[in-house]
């Protein structure tokens, strides 16, 4: 039946940004480069993954922007 689920997931959707091959830590008013971005979901996306992996039927209720990371 669509829209049932075993289990159902509520929170906030974050996009998570990681910098790769930084030379040294970040500090206010200093730029650095690293050698790549790697863009992912976050937060409940990932739980909601891990539970459809492990074969769950799960079901996720948030709420989206309508910028570009949305």
């Amino acid at each position: 039946m669509p829209g049932s689920f075993d289990i159902i997931v509520i929170g906030t959707y974050f996009f998570d940004e990681i910098y790769v091959g930084l030379t040294q830590f970040p500090e206010p008013g200093r730029e650095i480069y690293g050698q790549d971005l790697v863009v992912t979901p976050g937060a409940t996306t990932i739980t909601v993954a891990a539970l459809a992996r492990l074969g769950g039927n799960a079901g996720w209720i948030s709420c989206f922007g309508d910028d570009y990371y949305s």
